[in-house]
């Protein structure tokens, strides 16, 4: 019995300092006045927070944007050289030998330092929003210069004149799908819209810009050297 007088006496103080606590706490309606600046402190906030994130995301688009155009200017140079000594072939008498040269020349014609330089600063800053994209993005500006390189070995080399058109294919085969998957993996961080749209041009063949292929063989026409005329005859006296 004194067991449970004792639970009882404890339950009712318990509910008592219960009561009391309830009644301490007691949560009193907030007045309007009272909340409305707090909750445009907490909008200022917010707002503040979402512009520095708008910013952010315009600079890391700014930087991919820079890294996918250069990408596709590396990419087009790549395919553009073999493409316009193809076609130039089909018009023109060109020797075997001369095709690799005309392609040495062409390579030279294009500058590739500002190329470099701006590709590279555009691949650091990717690199600080994504490390492992940054990281496949490397370098790959080298890979217009390697087969430039080698172009001009084959050059120098009478044996390798003739392999060259077949070694430059089976090259690209293996460089270019790679390639096109980066150009793609860049441009999907860019935008959905841009990736879209850029994996329709990569579908599409390499097409030569028109009007650039009939300039580019006025060009050689002008620069290739004139027969020489020779002496005229006199005419014969009466």
């Amino acid at each position: 019995m004194a067991d449970t007088s004792d639970s009882r006496n404890l339950t009712e103080a318990g509910a008592k300092d219960f009561a009391m606590f309830a009644g301490i706490i007691q949560i009193k309606p907030i007045d309007l006045k009272d909340a409305l600046p707090v909750l445009g402190v907490v909008i200022g906030w917010s707002l503040n927070e979402l512009s520095q994130l708008w910013r952010a995301r315009r600079e890391d688009r700014k930087a991919i944007g820079r890294a996918l155009s250069d990408l596709l200017l590396i990419r087009n140079r790549l395919l553009g050289i073999p493409k316009v000594v193809e076609e130039l072939s089909k018009r023109l008498p060109i020797p075997e030998h001369a095709q690799v040269l005309l392609g040495h020349i062409l390579s030279s014609w294009i500058p590739v330092d500002a190329l470099t330089k701006r590709y590279e600063e555009a691949v650091t800053l990717v690199s600080g929003i994504d490390p492992l994209l940054g990281f496949r993005l490397r370098s790959q500006d080298l890979v217009s210069t390697l087969t430039a390189q080698l172009r001009a070995v084959a050059l120098n080399d009478p044996g390798s004149v003739s392999a060259w058109p077949k070694f430059e294919r089976w090259f690209l085969e293996q460089i270019v799908p790679e390639l096109d998957q980066m150009v793609l993996d860049v441009a999907r961080g860019f935008s959905w819209l841009a990736w879209f749209r850029t994996r329709r041009k990569l579908k599409r063949a390499f097409e030569i810009p028109p009007g650039a292929l009939e300039s580019l063989i006025s060009t050689l026409q002008a620069a290739s050297p004139q027969p020489a005329e020779g002496p005229k005859q006199e005419a014969s006296g009466a």
